[in-house]
């Protein structure tokens, strides 16, 4: 009998189950927290982490029954409501996903963060001749991903406000549906109504069969994308950019970055691809090893994301431009320079998507350029998920 089934008190079951959760050992995990529906069938937290987990490994569908049955049990979770929205809306049940994608104001760090302002809400009111303030959220891939929507209240006769991070705003101050941009300590002009960014689609009753999908929502800075055309010189092999981790600080990181050793073994395998580095943030030892793959490398030039391409250059078989991005507005002129971009879905991976295209779920091939995403998930970081077949060829 292992030591997990000779545990019979479910709160130590489920304190287990979180603690091999936070090893990276789902299986595990999920077992403990069945355990403890079988001692204790009334306990919320218990369904709550097992429909988690199963979320966590790329089974959203099976998790939301045992997430629904946790608030059942206790309809006061904030947890359970918060993991629910975020599966169907995996699960692209948009209709169920959005409103319930509100309870996130109540949940952990969000919990007491909703703008409050004196003008109303915007909750679907008339927008012709009105002006709207768009308070972004989140993370910058958030912010990102959604400023699409942008366009539908544009397009419905508002003038747009949008508070976003700083580090955006050389990214977005270009678009032509926003008449103002400022950080969330600026003081926005006079404005009607106000809306999170996020919850948008939800009002706009955004589903996946009405998505908007302009295949362009974010544009390069024409001033600065003649210098990256430059520096990449001629394309003589097919470019690949790609990147392979979120925030590493961040305990998320875990389910949607990729281990660099993968990335590298993935670029020697692949020699005859023009590799492109697009994370802005490359440790020295993985420069140095990129470098040792022979990948280009440009030291001391990166210092944002918006840099990225400005220093890449073709001479080599692989490239990186580590030291060389400074913004998310160069991550978007490297984009526009690149035939195909591979990585995770952080903020490089959706500024990427955002230049090429803005359907979803993501397709294989754009007008522009191709996307290949990682595809599935599993309890640890994804190690071979570039198999995505695009025009005909492959890497992995």
């Amino acid at each position: 009998m292992s030591t997990t089934e000779q545990i019979v008190d479910p709160a130590k079951l489920i304190e287990e189950g979180n603690r091999l959760r936070g090893e990276n050992r789902p299986d595990q995990a999920l077992k403990c927290y069945m355990l403890a529906m079988c001692h204790d069938p009334d306990s919320s937290a218990a369904f709550n982490n097992y429909g988690n987990v199963l979320r966590e490994c790329g089974q959203a569908r099976r998790g939301i029954p045992f997430l629904e049955h946790a608030i059942i049990l206790d309809p006061t979770s904030v947890t359970a409501k918060f993991n629910l929205a975020v599966s169907y809306l995996i699960q692209g049940d948009y209709t169920r996903g959005w409103p319930a994608y509100e309870a996130r104001w109540e949940y952990e760090h969000l919990a007491g963060s909703l703008p409050q302002h004196a003008q109303p809400r915007w909750t679907g009111q008339d927008l012709k001749d009105k002006t709207i303030l768009v308070i972004g959220e989140q993370g910058h891939g958030d912010n990102i991903q959604f400023c699409r929507f942008l366009f539908n209240l544009h397009a419905g006769g508002a003038r747009v406000l949008f508070q976003t991070t700083e580090g955006l705003i050389p990214l977005l101050n270009t678009s032509p549906v926003i008449s103002w941009i400022g950080t969330y300590t600026d003081q926005p002009p006079e404005f009607d109504y106000w809306v999170p960014i996020m919850s948008i689609p939800g009002v706009l009753g955004v589903t996946l069969e009405n998505l908007p999908r302009q295949v362009q929502y974010i544009n390069a800075q024409s001033d600065k994308y003649a210098a990256w055309l430059k520096l990449l010189g001629a394309k003589k092999r097919m470019r690949v950019g790609v990147s392979w981790s979120g925030r590493r600080d961040a305990w998320l990181n875990r389910h949607k970055g990729v281990p660099f050793e993968t990335v590298l073994n993935m670029i020697k395998r692949n020699p005859n691809y023009e590799w492109i580095n697009l994370q802005v943030d490359a440790t020295v030892d993985e420069q140095q090893q990129l470098i040792e793959a022979g990948v280009t490398h440009y030291p001391g030039s990166i210092a944002s994301f918006a840099d990225t391409a400005e220093h890449a250059n073709t001479a080599n078989s692989c490239i990186i431009a580590s030291g060389t991005i400074s913004s998310f507005a160069d991550t978007a002129l490297l984009a526009s320079g690149a035939i195909l971009a591979s990585g995770v879905v952080t903020a490089v991976g959706k500024t990427v998507t955002a230049i090429v295209t803005s359907g979803l779920p993501v397709p294989s091939t754009y007008p522009s350029g191709s996307l290949v995403y990682q595809i599935q998930s599993s309890g640890t970081a994804p190690s071979g998920l570039y198999i995505r077949v695009l025009n005909g060829w492959a890497f992995t």
